[in-house]
């Protein structure tokens, strides 16, 4: 059985050197290639040159699994009673030999296959001849789609964008709002700088919201006034007890002092579980008027006349702060971007 890729009117191709797609593929296939002979280089005819080529193999080690989702001719031949499958079904690997396939052809197709997208050429913009088998090809690999920041990511946003699918250029979009750090690396992929630039604008802008937050809560906490309904010493300490644990909980986690955009090494998803994991007590609970921000706030004196002090929920306050600001990163629009 044989896959012929064609190419048009080559004169001659140059020598390959080996490829591995997947190191822990399960195929070899072996194909052709011609390596140029330098010495028939001087000999011409009055009409044209004369190029003679010497027959070198080429050795492609691939994934069945990425083989038989992208393709059903390769299903048929690897899943069903053909000598190739009961051999890779039994010995656990396979070499297929594929003499007359173009090596420099089928191997785009491979990076294809197997997601290596930054080695598919773009120069020559051939992503609508493909553009109709999109779908399907990403629908047989929907379950390698990345669903955190994975090295991966950037490649599927690639895809995604080149291929105009908007929900999944959506989805990856999201990912990189909430878990980059600020670097973002393309790799000379043909994504706009432009859906880069409104994803980075996107993470500082709520950086910049969620650091003013806790340092206004802060400067709140160092005013005169005292913010807990305790008279005289007790509410100084109880403030001073919020106070230095707000402090010491934003020096934790790299926000006090406050530190200023483009905030590098700060990713939003990172920042809202260190602030899940803050403490900040306060006297109330020491003293045993309140079981604390985690447990029922009904047993403060004041919570039935709906005179709860300030004081009392400050975790919850700034946990759901946190929430709505994630909220935000909700993706790009890919039609914003392909006018």
């Amino acid at each position: 059985m044989h896959f012929v890729i064609e190419r048009g009117i080559v004169s001659h191709t140059i020598r390959m050197e080996d490829r591995t797609f997947d190191p822990n593929g399960d195929i070899t296939l072996i194909m052709r290639s011609h390596l140029e002979d330098d010495q028939t280089s001087e000999r011409t005819t009055t009409t044209e040159s004369v190029i003679e080529s010497t027959p070198m193999h080429v050795r492609m080690l691939v994934s069945s699994k990425h083989l038989v989702l992208a393709s059903s001719v390769f299903g048929a031949m690897l899943q069903g009673r053909f000598n190739e499958g009961q051999t890779l079904r039994s010995a656990g690997y396979l070499e297929l030999p594929l003499p007359d396939d173009d090596p420099v052809a089928f191997s785009i197709l491979l990076d294809v296959i197997h997601g290596h997208t930054r080695k598919v050429p773009h120069k020559y913009q051939l992503q609508e001849v493909v553009e109709v088998f999109s779908d399907g090809w990403v629908q047989a690999l929907s379950r390698e789609v990345p669903a955190s920041l994975t090295a991966d990511l950037i490649h599927w946003l690639c895809i995604f964008w080149v291929f105009g699918q908007s929900d999944k250029f959506k989805l990856m979009t999201r990912i990189m709002e909430r878990e980059s750090g600020g670097t973002i690396w393309t790799e000379d992929l043909p994504i706009p700088p432009a859906v880069l630039d409104a994803i980075e604008n996107k993470r500082q802008g709520v950086i910049a919201s969620a650091i003013s937050m806790l340092t206004d809560l802060i400067t709140n906490y160092q005013n005169s006034t005292p913010r807990c309904p305790r008279s005289g010493d007790n509410a100084f300490k109880c403030d001073a007890m919020v106070l230095g644990a707000l402090i010491k909980s934003s020096i934790s986690i790299g926000l006090w002092p406050p530190p200023a955009p483009p905030f590098t090494g700060i990713s939003f998803c990172a920042l809202s579980g260190q602030i899940h994991q803050m403490k900040v007590p306060t006297l109330c609970d020491t003293i045993g008027q309140t079981e604390g921000w985690y447990g029922s706030r009904g047993d403060y004196p004041y919570y039935d006349r709906g005179e709860l002090p300030a004081h009392i929920g400050i975790k919850e306050s700034i946990e759901a702060s946190f929430r709505s600001l994630e909220d935000q990163l909700c993706g790009l629009d890919i039609s914003t971007f392909k006018a």
